[in-house]
């Protein structure tokens, strides 16, 4: 187990934990949604600037420093965030993406029971987990995808990961509407792709950081290196039904480029990872 740890060295990006508080929704369709309705208030422009821009902060002291000093003080520069329009556009996509993702996925739902019901009927029986597609193809799904691409450097990380704080990643429901609803939601959950592009690895760090995260041990029980993709993939979809968890962000995706595996049956994964677990993907990467 330590081994394993060992090889999956990704930092998760953790963000706020609440209580759930459910809000007055301005479109018919989000109603009814505990997971939408706990949600913060679809942001406005305003709303981005405020959260999104980090602006260095420079003392009168500072400026009469010593030469020494004041060139440190000029690395804060690095720091400075200026959001550009393409962040608004990317925000509003990340905002539909997650709120999308849960009309399909509503745990009040007896569709989306019966589909909790089934995930965890085929985690039992992991020798027919390469049935997974086919058992679950007539279920609806809501799940879109978004890419961002770009060279090296430009700010992508830095943007979606400034966009996913402004939510908070953890939501514990209690009740809703007077009736006992308990339920962790993870509204987001951002990962790395491995550097030698291996699927398995990629599976193992969405489980290490739903454990960073809450403090389980998916990774001991569904990560052993002996377990084929299509069964992680299995236990992925279980995961993601019981926590709710509103959109994936896969961070340095050009490292898939090293696998092992063809890249068709790569390209085929991210299908199944979004029209079967049902989680809104957000892809990051390099031209590479």
């Amino acid at each position: 187990m330590k081994s394993m740890e060992k090889k999956i060295k990704n930092l998760v990006l953790k963000g706020e934990q609440v209580e759930a508080v459910y809000k007055k929704q301005s479109l018919a369709e989000y109603e009814n949604n505990p997971y939408i309705e706990a949600l913060p208030p679809i942001f406005t422009e305003d709303d981005v600037l405020e959260h999104f821009m980090v602006t260095p902060i420079i003392s009168q002291q500072d400026k009469t420093s010593e030469t020494n000093i004041r060139y440190h003080i000029l690395k804060r520069v690095k720091n400075f965030i200026q959001p550009l329009p393409i962040h608004f556009e990317v925000e509003r996509r990340l905002s539909t993406l997650i709120r999308r993702g849960y009309l399909a996925r509503n745990p009040l739902d007896k569709s989306f029971l019966a589909r909790v019901r089934l995930m965890h009927e085929l985690r039992e029986d992991e020798e027919n987990a390469h049935y997974i597609a086919e058992r679950l193809n007539y279920l609806r799904s809501t799940a879109d995808s978004l890419s961002i691409i770009g060279i090296s450097g430009i700010g992508k990380t830095t943007a979606i990961e400034r966009l996913l704080l402004m939510y908070p990643q953890v939501i514990k429901h209690t009740n809703y509407k007077g009736q006992p609803f308990n339920r962790t939601q993870i509204t987001w959950l951002k990962i790395d792709c491995p550097y030698d592009g291996s699927l398995t690895t990629l599976c193992q760090s969405f489980f290490k950081a739903i454990d960073d995260l809450l403090g389980t041990r998916y990774l001991e029980k569904y990560g052993s290196f002996n377990r084929n993709v299509s069964t992680m993939l299995l236990f992925m979809t279980s995961l993601a039904s019981l926590y709710g968890i509103g959109v994936l962000v896969i961070d340095e995706l050009q490292h898939l480029v090293n696998s092992k595996v063809d890249q068709e049956d790569m390209l085929n994964f991210f299908v199944t990872l979004s029209n079967t677990v049902g989680i809104p993907t957000v892809l990051i990467g390099t031209s590479k």
